[in-house]
């Protein structure tokens, strides 16, 4: 029996992060071309969210075919503003920084998380690092387990979680040479002029501060998931890696 994405999808709720970057951006222009009976798109910006909405992601060249589609701007227009709802929010801070009635909202009408949030600086500072793609990962999914209606959790990750062997791999969780949780905690309490030092050994054969950061992500994401599932929580968990 085949499933589809886009029935599946329809009349759901999906908060989407990361939608001003390059994942985020091309997958909220897929489901607003593709799912018209889409319920509502929430997305989640750092600032002035609704201004940062309408110039950074309806205003781009990735809204390009749907202006072409639509062939009338205020009829594109107002379809988004019937669809979409811009929420300000930063997913470093642990209660994402949301107002009481945003926090209500979401609670109430999301039924699908999509996280693409992440820094993809490869030269990032590790803490830096740390803070957006293992914290802001951790803090989502801690929110998302309190929608009412939550049917899925979906992180978005990288397939160079694994870069650092070689040959052939299965999708499965990257092997680490250390706890993720107790690096993590390592890494928040360093001393921020220790880290051009210590950064190569801390992150091993990894190419770089994101793919480690990544991978620790993933690890840590799937033991809170396993963790929650012993607590009786109905939802699911998935992981896309690009």
């Amino acid at each position: 029996m085949s499933i589809s994405v886009t029935r599946s999808l329809e009349g759901r709720g999906i908060l989407l992060t990361g939608c001003t970057g390059f994942v985020g951006k091309a997958l909220y222009e897929k489901i607003i071309r593709d799912i018209p009976n889409i319920g509502t798109v929430f997305i989640l910006i750092r600032g002035k969210a609704e201004d940062r909405f309408w110039a950074e992601i309806h205003g781009s060249a990735i809204m390009t075919r749907l202006r072409q589609q639509y062939n009338n701007d205020a009829a594109l227009d107002s379809f988004v503003k019937s669809k979409v709802i811009a929420i300000k929010g930063d997913v470093q801070r642990a209660d994402l920084g949301l107002s009481k009635k945003d926090h209500q909202l979401l609670k109430e009408r999301v039924n699908v998380v999509v996280h693409c949030a992440a820094t993809v600086d490869f030269k990032e500072r590790l803490d830096i690092a740390a803070k957006q793609n293992v914290l802001g990962t951790l803090n989502i999914f801690e929110l998302a387990r309190g929608f009412a209606r939550l049917e899925s959790f979906i992180h978005v990750s990288t397939a160079y979680v694994n870069s650092d062997r070689e040959g052939f791999h299965r999708e499965q969780l990257p092997p680490l040479n250390c706890d993720a949780e107790e690096m993590v905690e390592l890494i928040l309490q360093m001393n921020p002029n220790d880290f051009e030092r210590q950064t190569a050994t801390m992150i091993g054969d990894y190419p770089n501060t994101y793919t480690f950061t990544k991978a620790l992500a993933e690890t840590i994401l799937v033991k809170k998931w396993k963790r929650a599932l012993v607590h009786r929580q109905t939802y699911h968990h998935r992981l896309l890696r690009f």
